[in-house]
């Protein structure tokens, strides 16, 4: 019952089209033109092209309205994380859980990241943890439905 809004790629993002697909569900790929040869998933249903970065995040937060979810991915990967975070803590975007996945609890991918923020951000005094509390590290597939539903039921209330 998830729209699934992904960047339009592939790997994950065109895995999480399938799905969306195989569920009955819509798929939104939000595709970037990088310069390159652009492979883009033929398995959802709307296509957005951008030419930058900005316009792309700022069209991902306002579409997810109930979690955005990060998988390993590369630097526009973190950017987009980042900015999402960084936007629900200026209040110019609601509330929402911002979720990384870590798919492979034997190489955690996005530890050095959550190391450098209590480490260092948070351990300097430039950010409390309870600012970021809406910041979520899913390591199942169980435990990333359970924050998505858990966002779902109080998104209605």
């Amino acid at each position: 019952g998830y729209p699934i809004i992904h960047g339009g790629g592939p790997g994950q993002m065109e895995a999480s089209a399938k799905g969306a697909k195989q569920a009955g569900g819509k798929s939104v790929g939000l595709c970037l033109h990088l310069g390159r040869k652009e492979t883009v998933s033929v398995t959802h249903d709307v296509s957005i092209w951008f030419d930058d970065f900005s316009p792309r995040i700022d069209t991902f937060r306002h579409l997810s309205k109930v979690a955005m979810v990060f998988f390993p991915g590369g630097i526009g990967s973190l950017h987009e994380a980042t900015s999402a975070i960084d936007h629900i803590m200026q209040k110019k975007a609601p509330v929402r859980p911002i979720i990384f996945f870590e798919p492979d609890a034997d190489n955690p991918f996005w530890h050095g990241f959550f190391q450098w923020l209590n480490d260092t951000v948070i351990k300097n005094g430039l950010l409390k943890a309870e600012e970021i509390h809406f910041v979520k590290i899913a390591r199942s597939v169980d435990e990333l439905v359970g924050f998505i539903q858990e966002a779902k039921t109080k998104s209605k209330s």
